[in-house]
């Protein structure tokens, strides 16, 4: 059994250049065995760098954190990465699906791009549990828009995981995702982390999100030598699959098992991550 804690991110003006609005879908999977311990040494590091009780730590803390100015520059890189550290010895994977909010949807029916990366981030827990011959719970933070807009979110999820996708049935996810606030738990901290940082660096940030990133990485699903497309997803492939290469490392673009070399020189990115 598992868990799955996911949570959103956003970038209104990526400064990427050619790369349009994102919106995001991400978080972590974790093994049920492997969740209270984990949950408990994350704690334990958020006390270590002094942390009050109750306080949360993000990727952008809000301005009323105690994180905002309090736990800054080289320090707060190191915490993300004693964090990384401790989600990768627990056997996290990492899983980011982004999307271009101008293109067309991913998933069939999908009523905004926010829930289209949620589709096919329930997608890839489903293969992944699948692979792994489990089954996994979702824990989702809960809307800051109140509980109607939870409560739409839920049924739009229950709807999506009683149907199944074109693709993929989603069998191995049994129940709706349950939804509750994030600074109550520290895996969906974990997951804001990952999400928003991953985010933050496709989309040209430069400044702190690279070096983390680094640490993300590794975590990420990886099949058939390839991150792209598997672990963090940039929908539309045809508009950023080169950005696999150039910002995963990425040799070769895998779909149904069928590699393509890159960088693709017929498609944008060809030349790096900054030549549209």
């Amino acid at each position: 059994m598992h868990l799955a804690f996911v949570d959103d991110a956003q970038q209104a003006h990526p400064t990427r250049p050619g790369m349009r609005p994102l919106v995001a879908t991400g978080g972590i999977v974790v093994p049920i065995d492997a969740a209270g311990n984990l949950e408990s040494e994350l704690g334990a590091i958020c006390a270590a760098y002094g942390f009050p009780d109750g306080e949360e730590f993000k990727w952008s803390p809000d301005r009323d954190d105690w994180m905002r100015d309090n736990l800054v520059a080289a320090r707060r890189r190191d915490f993300f990465a004693e964090v990384l550290g401790a989600a990768g010895q627990a056997g996290v994977v990492v899983l980011v699906m982004i999307s271009d909010t101008e293109c067309n949807p991913a998933t069939t029916g999908a009523p905004t791009p926010q829930f289209d990366t949620t589709v096919t981030f329930l997608e890839r827990v489903h293969n992944y549990v699948d692979d792994e011959g489990s089954y996994a719970v979702v824990i989702a933070d809960r809307h800051g828009g109140g509980t109607r807009q939870d409560t739409e979110f839920l049924v739009n999820c229950q709807r999506v995981l009683t149907r199944g996708t074109r693709y993929v049935t989603l069998d191995r996810l049994p129940i709706n995702l349950v939804t509750t606030q994030s600074s109550l738990v520290r895996l969906l901290q974990l997951a804001d982390l990952v999400t928003s940082c991953t985010t933050a660096f496709v989309a040209g940030e430069n400044e702190y999100s690279p070096a983390v990133f680094e640490a993300i990485l590794p975590l990420a699903r990886r099949e058939y030598n390839c991150y792209g497309g598997r672990g963090i997803k940039i929908h539309p492939d045809f508009r950023y699959r080169n950005l696999y290469h150039w910002l995963l490392g990425d040799s070769h673009f895998t779909r149904f098992q069928d590699g393509r070399p890159l960088p693709d020189p017929q498609l944008p990115y060809a030349e790096n991550a900054i030549t549209f």
